[in-house]
């Protein structure tokens, strides 16, 4: 495998230290941006049964692999 190749295990990806993937980080963003906006429900297209929860488990996610990029 090539060094600039990302190496994912599971979802984090482990280059040289363990991080979020980019892509996966900005959709994070941009949703908390739409969220911020048009509301909460507006956001909810996969109809979670607790969306603010299910969003809460992806910054916490993000902040427990990269403290740095704490959103």
């Amino acid at each position: 495998m090539y060094a600039s190749q990302l190496q994912r295990l599971a979802e984090p990806v482990i280059n040289t230290k363990t991080n979020v993937a980019r892509s996966g980080y900005d959709e994070l963003r941009a949703t908390l941006n739409r969220v911020r906006l048009k509301g909460l429900e507006s956001e909810n297209i996969e109809r979670y049964f607790n969306f603010l929860a299910y969003i809460e488990e992806q910054i916490s996610f993000v902040q427990m692999v990269s403290a740095k990029r704490g959103i």
